[in-house]
């Protein structure tokens, strides 16, 4: 019997989750949460509207109506809660909007990666870190004086990235120069002096003043990540594993539930000391470092170099030495080749980005001898067309399990065992 859906959900989970949050009588806000000094409301998530108990509930309630509307064959388990309901979005930013020689440091009105026009400057964002609002405070008091005119002029965003006791400042600019350096460690020994735990300043470089704000995606020329002071790399640590990674390297925005994350990959995929193991989308090696011990090799496969780098140095300093990691895209050429080449790999990991895996990539899993696979999903509504691509390649989903990894939001992180018929 195929375990294919019977049907796509029409209703995206995002809507179920919100029509869930407004059956719940909104909270009382503090002051400045979610809030601008004006009184302006921020809506992009749903933390100004209830706390994280009843959100949890309204999720858990989507969830279910979501699996029934699809009609997954596959067991849905009980949604695994984030450690931190608020205050634990590691991964911040701020866009410059620009009026009158002025810029001020906000989010905007409208969904999250567009531009509004009348930019929110909320006092206190409740899924961030305190200290976040500090550092951002900081700066755009800093920005506000009469000799930072040349800063304000280039200024794109500032994001901030960390744990919850260090963090690094980024600021993306669209040029940058010796006076432009000047400024900025002025702004730094600010931010410095008004929060502990300020571990590294950097400056990324877009000209073209895109829409994006890492190097990654940044356009133009010269966008590399360059340290102006502090330590060179971003520090974390997943069950007593210490992980460093480059500010430009993608990292997760939720540190408090990644050791419940990679448990989980290691309880499905029950590996065996004879195991080899493939992890495509691997990163700076959350997961093939994570399960090394449990396993023959890992292969790690991730399309940016610089995160390539970062895991090669981390299996260095953890003193792993069955981890291979290799730099490229992850296409239906790339996966044949790797798939035909190692014939022994038993078991993988699929973490891709949120628009999924690119046309032929699981097709490439058809005939293979790897018994048992995890696909992660963050974007829960394409769960229906990937199972079922799973299911014309010999797979079977067993088992799902929810986690919550972005709080305040219509968003799932979901993880899928399969098995092969």
């Amino acid at each position: 019997m195929s375990d294919l859906p019977a049907h796509i959900p029409k209703t995206p989970f995002r809507d179920l989750f919100l029509r869930a949050v407004d059956s719940f009588p909104r909270r009382r806000l503090k002051q400045m949460e979610c809030r601008s000094a004006a009184g302006d409301l921020c809506r992009l998530c749903s933390a100004h509207a209830v706390n994280y108990e009843e959100e949890r509930t309204a999720k858990e309630g989507a969830l279910r109506e979501f699996w029934n509307a699809g009609a997954f064959t596959c067991t849905l388990e009980p949604l695994i809660p984030s450690p931190r309901g608020r205050n634990y979005r590691i991964v911040s930013k701020r866009r410059a909007f620009h009026s009158n020689g002025k810029v001020r440091l906000a989010l905007n009105e409208l969904a999250e990666g567009e531009v509004g026009s009348n930019p929110l400057q909320v006092g206190v964002c409740v899924i961030e870190p305190e200290a976040h609002a500090m550092i951002y405070h900081s700066v755009q008091g800093a920005l506000e004086k009469r000799e930072m005119e040349e800063l304000r002029r280039v200024l794109n965003h500032v994001i901030v990235k960390g744990s919850y006791d260090e963090f690094a400042v980024i600021f993306n600019l669209a040029a940058f120069n010796p006076s432009l350096r000047k400024l900025i460690n002025l702004v730094s020994k600010g931010i410095s002096g008004a929060v502990d735990g300020v571990s590294g300043v950097f400056v990324v470089i877009d000209p073209t003043r895109s829409g994006y704000y890492m190097p990654q995606h940044a356009g133009g020329r010269g966008n590399e990540v360059q340290k102006l002071f502090g330590r060179s790399d971003i520090l974390h640590t997943v069950r007593g594993r210490r992980y460093l990674f480059s500010p430009s390297s993608f990292s997760q925005t939720n540190l408090s539930i990644l050791e419940k994350l990679v448990e989980g990959v290691e309880a499905f995929l029950r590996p065996e000391k004879s195991d080899v193991l493939l992890d495509l989308y691997s990163g700076y090696g959350i997961f093939t470092l994570g399960l090394s011990n449990g396993v023959k090799s890992a292969l790690g496969i991730e399309i940016s170099r610089e995160a390539i780098r970062n895991a090669e140095a981390n299996a260095v300093r953890q003193g792993v030495s069955n981890c291979e990691f290799i730099p490229g895209d992850i296409n239906e050429r790339s996966c044949y080749r790797v798939l035909s080449s190692n014939p022994l790999t038993s078991k993988a990991i699929l973490d891709p980005p949120r628009n999924g895996t690119k046309p032929g990539v699981i097709e490439t899993f058809k005939g293979s001898k790897i018994s048992r696979i995890v696909h992660l999903f963050c974007n829960i509504d394409i769960v229906g067309k990937e199972l079922e691509r799973w299911s014309y390649s010999g797979y079977r989903a067993v088992r799902a399990i929810p986690f919550d990894m972005f709080p305040g939001t219509g968003e799932i992180e979901l993880m899928v065992l399969l098995e092969q018929r």
